[in-house]
């Protein structure tokens, strides 16, 4: 799934943290966006982006032997990648996409989209206007936000929690 973004768009990443507690719901962490930013969220090999290198232990299932092939080909993993554009959503996890209305979307109840993972999955943020590595560093940068966005957030985190413990849910995360 691919999702482009507007100005003034946040995508928000929650996790419940101890899955028999309704009380455990965290938020991992929150971009606010602009014009021209876009997110791939996939568990698909062919989906990852050439920039993105999966390390060999978080390939798991049908990704072990295609990583398998890749090392044998010569690929010498350095480290996992972390950044701040990369999400490493496991099941269970939930996106929250808030926005205002437009055409082809409408806000419903304050979110634009609500995504529940059943599988670990990765999502990762990129912008038209990415020149270099570096400008990945400040993807999703939160520089100012309104009372209003702040009661959204609010009212959407409370509706996931309402929503309950998921029923799937994955501790340790892998694509495969």
């Amino acid at each position: 799934m691919r999702l482009s973004f507007r100005t003034g768009d946040i995508l928000i990443w929650m996790r419940f943290n101890n899955i028999f507690s309704e009380d455990s719901l965290s938020i991992r962490d929150v971009w606010q966006l602009k014009a021209g930013d876009f997110a791939t969220l996939t568990n698909r090999w062919d989906d990852i982006p050439s920039w993105f290198e999966l390390f060999p232990t978080e390939a798991t299932n049908t990704f072990s032997s295609k990583m398998l092939k890749k090392i044998e080909e010569g690929y010498k993993p350095k480290q996992k990648m972390e950044g701040p554009n990369i999400w490493k959503v496991n099941s269970g996890d939930t996106i929250v996409w808030i926005g205002k209305s437009r055409p082809d979307m409408k806000e419903e109840d304050g979110a634009l989209s609500i995504i529940r993972f059943n599988e670990d999955a990765i999502v990762l943020g990129e912008s038209i206007s990415f020149s270099s590595i570096g400008d990945a560093l400040g993807f999703g940068g939160i520089s100012e936000y309104s009372e209003e966005e702040v009661k959204k957030v609010r009212h959407i985190f409370e509706k996931v929690r309402e929503e309950g413990i998921p029923r799937i849910y994955s501790t340790e995360w892998g694509l495969g």
